[in-house]
């Protein structure tokens, strides 16, 4: 039969009379506990036949309290569905069902047997009204359990996702200066592949004098140390620039719009003034790189990099060596960087 327009099968359950309330609850008037006792005499044998279900059942009540509850909900099958006090046990029940972990398709199995025992009790009961009470209750709980799963769904997902993104960012983050890592800063010529016509200046930085400091002063100074270093990177680059610890005490920027070794010395330099270096008498050395000229993927560009830093640290040291050009670019500078002699 088809529902009525615009009605749902379930609404058309609601149509509950006071007539068929009374002549359901009469039906069942003093006739209730013997069906009860036969229901919950077939749904206890079918959970102890059940390993799965049993187990699921027990992590809450011994078997006995469940046979009691059932008879209970046999019970409340004379209750008007319509009254808010069935309505709320219903929807509670469903509640119940999914923080235990109970499947709807268990009410299946129960909407059998409960009118198997009608049968074998032989009650001169309306069975039309009796499946409408049933199905109602069973709708209205089964209802409560998706509402209440789609509520733990939403919430656990929003959880994993959360989970997620910390595991993401703790795999693109040094966890000693809060800086990207490696990892991270492998990714930035990818940007750069995605805007043609970019150029961008890839620098690596290492602390000259900083493996004294851990001699002296100990690994947790050397510690301070670098935060601190880091800090200062952070501070002093531009939006749109970035910054990363490599390991140790190499650090890697990225710094697109960059145009000649001139404007890249000048940023360097004053993002150096920044750093907290003298109190602990040391320097910087970099080495420069030119994305795409010298590479479009971070080995490249790393690998180029690491040879003019090589070179500057084999040639005095506090300054800058950019790859393909011989000169270097001392930071005790004035006002510009002056000639200073190749390799």
């Amino acid at each position: 039969m088809a529902d009525p327009p615009g009605r749902t099968r379930w609404e058309t359950l609601l149509d509950w009379s006071d007539a068929e309330q009374s002549g359901l609850a009469a039906a069942l008037d003093g006739r209730w506990p013997q069906l009860a006792d036969r229901f919950a005499e077939l749904v206890t044998t079918f959970i102890a036949a059940h390993p799965p279900a049993r187990a699921l059942v027990e992590r809450h009540l011994t078997l006995e309290e469940h046979a009691a509850r059932v008879r209970a909900h046999v019970a409340a099958l004379a209750e008007d569905p319509r009254s808010p006090a069935a309505a709320c046990r219903s929807r509670n029940l469903g509640l119940a069902l999914v923080r235990a972990g109970v499947r709807p398709s268990w009410f299946l199995a129960a909407y059998q047997r409960f009118f198997a025992a009608v049968h074998e009790c032989a009650l001169p009961v309306p069975l039309d009204l009796l499946r409408r009470r049933w199905q109602w209750d069973s709708l209205t709980a089964v209802d409560a359990y998706f509402t209440e799963l789609q509520t733990v769904w939403a919430e656990e997902r929003g959880r994993w996702q959360d989970t997620l993104r910390t595991w993401q960012e703790e795999a693109l983050t040094d966890p000693l200066t809060g800086l990207a890592n490696r990892r991270a800063a492998e990714r930035w010529p990818a940007f750069g592949r995605e805007h043609p016509g970019l150029r961008a200046a890839l620098v690596l930085l290492d602390l000259d004098g900083f493996k004294a400091v851990n001699d002296r002063y100990g690994h947790l100074t050397g510690d301070q140390v670098l935060r601190r270093v880091a800090a200062g990177l952070a501070a002093g680059v531009r939006r749109g620039d970035a910054v990363a610890r490599l390991g140790g005490d190499e650090f890697c920027l990225w710094l697109p719009g960059i145009r000649s070794p001139v404007q890249a010395w000048a940023r360097l330099r004053a993002l150096r003034a920044r750093l907290p270096l003298s109190l602990w008498g040391l320097d910087v050395s970099a080495g420069l790189a030119w994305f795409p000229e010298q590479g479009t993927r971070f080995e490249t560009l790393y690998h180029a990099a690491d040879e003019a830093l090589y070179r500057i640290k084999q040639h005095g040291k506090r300054g800058l060596a950019v790859a393909g050009v011989e000169r270097f670019y001392r930071w005790e500078a004035g006002a510009g960087p002056p000639p200073a002699p190749g390799p």
